[in-house]
């Protein structure tokens, strides 16, 4: 469940990873883009049925202008919200993926993320 959109109809970057390849985006695991044309304040959304048992960690951004990117500054700081699965604050480096894995069991798994802007990290 993600919450704290910025936008209005807001779209989203996703990609799932494991350990290896994790936040390399040619190594995930499942990336997709998905549009909220609801204007609503939370939105819920389904990874995929069928993954093994094992641990996992969910990259999101909000994609503001709708260009399928996460944009950055010259710096090279995001400057789209965006969130990584157990809400691991990321603000000078990229978290590690035991910060931000999940461990995924048979049954229902859910995870509330919270969107936000580099500076509120």
């Amino acid at each position: 469940k993600l919450s704290n959109f910025k936008g209005k109809a807001s779209c989203f970057g996703v990609a799932l990873y494991q350990e290896s390849g994790f936040l390399d985006e040619e190594q995930a695991l499942l990336t997709d883009y998905l549009c909220n044309n609801d204007n609503l304040a939370e939105s819920q959304f389904q990874i995929v049925d069928g993954l093994p048992v094992g641990k996992y960690a969910l990259a999101v951004f909000e994609d503001l202008n709708k260009n399928r990117k996460l944009d950055k500054n010259l710096t090279g700081i995001p400057i789209e919200p965006y969130v990584f699965s157990n809400n691991v604050g990321s603000k000078w480096s990229k978290p590690t993926f035991s910060a931000a894995s999940f461990q995924l069991d048979i049954g229902t798994n859910h995870l509330d993320l919270e969107l936000k802007y580099w500076k509120e990290y």
